[in-house]
């Protein structure tokens, strides 16, 4: 905020003192997108508050002790949130999803006896030695016979394809801004500065964009006020 207001203070002093009009100050090339940019990112949240607080609809106060501690984490936003907010492309767990639950344990078959009680008893099903020898050879011949195994192809589900699909993603977007860097900070001194004033206004005109759509809900909430005002009166 020093770096902008310092500036453009010197500027209008010097605009006074040679006799030119302060307007052209910002209506110039230099501080003209400084001050759209200004008026974008601050006037868009500072009009509607104070618009709103005369209404009685929120209290303009929040202005005063929120406004500051957003100008200090405002500088990460286009870094780490967008990183944060990327890496919920898909809905990644913590590794005790599935896995909270209790498993069932093997149940026990019981039978209703025939006693007047009418309980339930465990039956104790005994087996020939004769089965259980059967069994055994039949078991130690599948283990001798050679094992085949075949390979199948694994198909990656859809939640590792998401996984994919955000790993790249991540990948592309923080190489690609140190690319912009890296260009920016090679490029001449004028490219760089027509590379932030259409940042700046670009800023200005996405925050316009939100300030008519403010305005047009309000219009319409108004509208409709009215008209259902008139409705009762009827």
């Amino acid at each position: 905020m020093t770096l902008h207001f310092c500036p453009i203070h010197v500027q209008l002093d010097e605009a006074e003192a040679s006799g030119t009009s302060q307007a052209s100050v910002f209506m110039s090339t230099s501080y003209g997108p400084i001050f759209a940019g200004l008026a974008g990112t601050f006037g868009i949240y500072i009009f509607p508050m104070l618009y709103l607080s005369d209404r009685r609809v929120t209290s303009p106060w929040h202005l005063l002790h929120s406004m500051i501690p957003y100008l200090f984490i405002a500088v990460s936003f286009t870094n780490i949130l967008n990183v944060y907010a990327f890496c919920n492309l898909h809905d990644v767990s913590w590794g005790t999803k599935g896995s909270d639950k209790a498993e069932s344990l093997p149940s026990v078959s019981s039978t209703t006896t025939a006693k007047d009680d009418g309980g339930r008893v465990v039956e104790d099903i005994r087996r020939d030695q004769s089965e259980l020898d059967t069994d055994f050879k039949e078991t130690v011949a599948r283990a001798m016979q050679p094992l085949t195994s075949v390979e199948a192809v694994e198909k990656p589900t859809a939640d590792d394809l998401d996984k994919t699909f955000r790993t790249r993603f991540i990948a592309i977007w923080l190489l690609g801004n140190a690319g912009i860097i890296i260009g920016i900070m090679q490029s001449t001194i004028d490219f760089r500065t027509k590379y932030f004033q259409a940042l700046l206004w670009i800023t200005f005109g996405l925050s316009l964009v939100r300030f008519f759509g403010f305005a047009w809900y309000l219009t319409g909430a108004g509208i409709f006020r009215v008209a259902r005002l008139c409705a009762r009166r009827r």
